[in-house]
């Protein structure tokens, strides 16, 4: 069905005057070749000879399943419309002192090739999937690690060198694994004693579903998007060039805030510099939960950015199909907070990950657009695989946001 919607932009895309002056537009570009080669991931450890340290939590309680389905009922209205909503998927959980993980000097360390390596395991009982919050604040930059999920330990993530890691005073979350458990690999060089390096884990995001399942909710009032979004792969649009880019630029966001886990929508922002490729990334504002007074504070919206993970091409693998492309990946390294505001529901970040070579840095056009011209837009909706949705602008809203913000009316993809 049809649906009015107020669109998101970035910086004053749609909230800029129409009377405005014209002002220089930023043409996209493609993510530049990494200069560094990436190592694939590889466990150091054999299966049958390492003694991993094995952590269970307790079952996660009733009271917390429901705080998730409550969060995820019915929108806000306003006159009748649906307000945009980020969708909780998990809860996080603390280990503490009973069930904590071990420290390092409690693992149980092998020398192998290179130096020592140890595995611990936190088990979030009939978690779908799970990441875990590991404070590095003083290991050393040359220390890795390695992550694999108990639902497919043949699927590794990483490795993720300590050095790369942009803040270490906060707890670093690792990429989403499925599974109730999650097995982290420490690879510890030679050189450093491994017993008294400051690892340990500290919290759990428990997740109520899965990559895999392209995010399909197991609890069943949670939803999924509307019938006027179709898949990328399915869009009339499909075979154009520039389509392809601007759909490339858009990834899946899971990230924390407070005790739960939540999904949203962002699309990779190029700069105005043809000589660099500062990874800025455009979001909403109200996928931090921060549409209402008491607003959060900066301090606030950076614990949350610090959380995040993007999930690159993911979307279906081919027009009808299921199941999402193979090639999909991820980013967990967290971002910079750089602003939001609550009445044009706008979010900058900066990614503190280099993106993947698949995605796209977006253009973007700081100037008016004009009632009646053809909008398209890109998004996971409710979480599900990349969909596309087009409309036209009705035309500005008002009063409440200066210059007004750009109204569209998206019916089919």
């Amino acid at each position: 069905m049809p649906r009015l919607l107020h669109l998101l932009a970035a910086f004053a895309l749609f909230v800029a005057h129409p009377a405005a002056a014209i002002l220089p537009v930023v043409h996209g570009e493609p993510v530049a070749p990494a200069r560094d080669f990436a190592p694939a991931p590889q466990l150091r450890l054999a299966p049958a000879k390492s003694a991993t340290a094995r952590v269970r939590l307790a079952d996660v309680a009733a009271e917390a399943l429901e705080s998730v389905r409550e969060r995820n009922r019915a929108s806000p209205h306003s006159k009748g419309r649906a307000q945009p909503r980020r969708v909780v998927i998990g809860v996080v959980r603390a280990t503490d002192v009973e069930t904590g993980a071990p420290p390092a000097a409690q693992l149980a360390w092998s020398a192998v090739d290179g130096g020592f390596a140890a595995r611990v395991t936190v088990i979030s009982p009939q978690a779908d999937s799970l990441r875990l919050a590991v404070d590095v604040l003083g290991t050393p930059k040359d220390v890795e690690m390695v992550f694999y999920g108990s639902a497919n330990p043949a699927r590794l993530e990483g490795p993720v060198r300590v050095g790369d890691i942009r803040d270490r005073t906060a707890p670093w979350w690792t990429p989403i694994t499925e599974g109730e458990a999650q097995t982290i690999e420490f690879f510890v060089p030679a050189g450093h004693e491994p017993k008294r390096l400051p690892l340990r884990i500290v919290r759990a995001s428990h997740l109520f579903t899965t990559p895999s399942s392209n995010f399909t909710k197991r609890m069943d009032d949670i939803g999924r998007s509307g019938s006027c979004n179709v898949d990328v792969a399915c869009s009339a649009l499909a075979s154009e060039a520039a389509f392809r880019d601007a759909a490339a630029s858009v990834a899946q966001m899971v990230f924390n805030d407070g005790a739960y886990t939540a999904l949203c929508s962002g699309t990779l922002l190029n700069d105005a510099d043809s000589s660099s490729q500062v990874p800025y990334f455009f979001s909403a504002n109200h996928c931090f939960d921060n549409e209402a007074p008491p607003y959060k504070t900066p301090a606030q919206m950076q614990s949350v950015a610090s959380t995040l993970t993007t999930l690159w091409g993911f979307e279906a693998a081919a027009c009808g199909s299921s199941s999402a492309r193979s090639s999909w990946s991820q980013r967990s390294g967290g971002a910079a907070y750089l602003y939001s505001d609550p009445q044009t529901d706008a979010l900058l970040l900066r990614l503190n990950d280099t993106p993947p070579g698949e995605a796209y840095f977006s253009g973007w056009d700081p100037n008016p657009i004009q009632g009646g011209a053809a909008v398209v837009t890109v998004h996971h909706p409710q979480g599900d695989l990349k969909k596309v949705t087009q409309g036209a602008v009705l035309g500005y809203s008002s009063p409440g946001v200066a210059g007004g913000a750009a109204r569209a009316l998206l019916s089919a993809g």
